[in-house]
């Protein structure tokens, strides 16, 4: 049955789903997306990778220009982009949907630091002048799982256009989770405010490594879509795409004064280090 098409709440769906359904999905929800993830610190994980990322290259000194250039890929309506700017990086962020776009233009209105900040609509998927023009960038980053809104096929072509940004010995920092954490079946119902209430359901494909999530609301629904790579895969399509997979650690993030260990933990989160 073809999903009917929303008139609010969580906004319009295409009149089909496609193999990849997330662009369209991110676009509809884009401005109730805070409101289902307003749990997430986005400044303490930002604390948290720069303990990381101190171990692979020289954090930013106060004072000293010009600022690194941090490339924040799929970057939303912008929960990432103040704490990485205060951190002491010129940052871009980017993303697809033009919704999350607009969002976080209304978030750097009360940014501390919002001229270190700048905005870029785009399928990452796809080359983009405007970010050669802007580039080169000193890092790249890309929070909440990225890399597991794509097939591995357009992780390939992600990582392909990513490197025309990034000179060699520059590095791409993403959380990504492993196979082992696909979640099983399940149905919830999460009440957004007094306004909005959707009921969400959980369909796991272990065999093929993805899950459908489907987000209801009275009789419409949305669908997103995760795929699981193992680590092997993603060392394949890095060689492929002139980059190299040079680190995988295991990340706990309630552990906020140890949250990084290179031990593989089966139950752990996992954040990989990419090398041009």
């Amino acid at each position: 049955m073809k999903p009917a098409p929303y008139n609010s709440g969580l906004g319009d769906t295409p009149s089909a789903i496609p193999e990849n359904p997330n662009p369209e999905f991110y676009e509809a929800i884009s401005t109730i997306y805070d409101r289902l993830y307003e749990e997430i610190d986005a400044a303490e994980a930002v604390r948290q990778w720069l303990l990381l990322i101190s171990r692979f290259r020289p954090l930013p000194e106060n004072g000293r220009l010009p600022l690194p250039k941090l490339l924040d890929l799929g970057c939303g309506p912008g929960r990432y982009l103040e704490p990485w700017a205060t951190a002491g990086f010129c940052v871009v962020g980017v993303d697809a949907s033009k919704g999350m776009i607009r969002e976080a233009r209304r978030r750097m209105a009360n940014f501390s630091n919002p001229s270190r900040v700048s905005l870029l609509c785009h399928d990452l998927r796809r080359p983009s002048a405007d970010l050669i023009r802007c580039s080169p960038f000193d890092i790249a980053v890309a929070h909440f799982n990225f890399l597991n809104l794509f097939p591995l096929k357009e992780v390939q072509d992600i990582l392909h256009q990513l490197r025309l940004y990034l000179p060699t010995g520059s590095r791409f920092v993403t959380d990504c989770a492993p196979p082992s954490l696909i979640p099983p079946p399940g149905k919830e119902t999460l009440q957004l405010g007094p306004d909005l209430k959707i009921q969400l359901v959980t369909e796991p494909d272990p065999r093929n490594r993805f899950v459908t999530q489907i987000y209801r609301r009275e009789g419409n629904e949305l669908r997103e879509k995760y795929w699981f790579h193992t680590t092997p895969e993603l060392a394949r399509v890095a060689q492929r795409t002139e980059w190299e997979l040079e680190a995988v650690y295991s990340w706990q993030p309630d552990r906020p004064l140890k949250p990084w260990s290179s031990r593989r933990r089966t139950a752990a989160h996992r954040v990989c280090i990419f090398k041009t």
